[in-house]
């Protein structure tokens, strides 16, 4: 299952020219995707703030251009203000990012549990989740995937989780960012290196991924 998304990454959308920019890369970016089955829902930006008028124009060009599939945008932003804009604009589901070393402690200096109260009304994806801290840190690993299973199972009114996207993947080259994450020019997040070797936190991933199946 693939999202896509334009390349705008903490981009200031209070600027025209960069918001017609990201509004043109979405629009050739679903032109090019929408036929592809494996492409399950369309993000508008990944962790920008908000600002300007760019997240209700790009959620009616995703209407326009594919009226079917689901629309959001990947936040970093306090699950109470992501609520607030999302519910503005339309977007047909919540995301938040739960970066941290542990899960009653996220981004924001939330739970994973009040994120998702905060998050009421609509699914919520986590975007992305993971990165260096969790990084060949096995209990950390452990505890966000418990934690994810037991949430993904309950049912409304309890707070639930319909979906979660570990970052990241594969290592690659980064030459704008620093340590910790980064060390010579590459990200060094993935489950696999810059030659697609499996790293140690890949079957403790999959691992996951069993359990919530079983």
């Amino acid at each position: 299952m693939v999202s896509g998304e334009p390349l705008s990454w903490q981009s200031d959308f209070g600027d025209e020219r960069i918001a017609a920019g990201a509004l043109d890369c979405l629009r050739r970016l679903i032109l090019r995707d929408r036929n592809h089955p494996s492409v399950v829902f369309w993000l508008c930006w990944n962790e920008c703030q908000f600002r300007g008028t760019y997240l209700e124009r790009a959620r009616a060009l995703c209407r326009e251009l594919d009226p079917q599939r689901p629309v959001a945008a990947a936040s970093h932003m306090p699950p109470v203000e992501t609520k607030a804009e999302f519910d503005r604009v339309g977007m047909d589901f919540y995301t938040f990012h739960p970066y941290g070393v542990w899960p009653d402690r996220v981004h924001a200096g939330i739970s994973i549990e009040q994120a998702l109260t905060k998050l009421a009304g609509k699914p919520v994806v986590f975007t992305e989740w993971g990165g260096w801290p969790v990084q060949e840190n096995y209990k950390t690993m452990a505890e966000f995937g418990s934690t994810f299973i037991r949430l993904a199972r309950q049912r409304a009114p309890q707070p639930n989780l319909a979906g979660f996207s570990f970052w990241e993947w594969a290592d690659m080259p980064e030459p704008v960012r620093e340590p910790p994450a980064c060390h010579n020019g590459i990200l060094n997040e993935g489950l696999v290196d810059i030659n697609r070797c499996k790293r140690p936190m890949y079957p403790a991933l999959a691992q996951i991924f069993q359990e919530l199946g079983e």
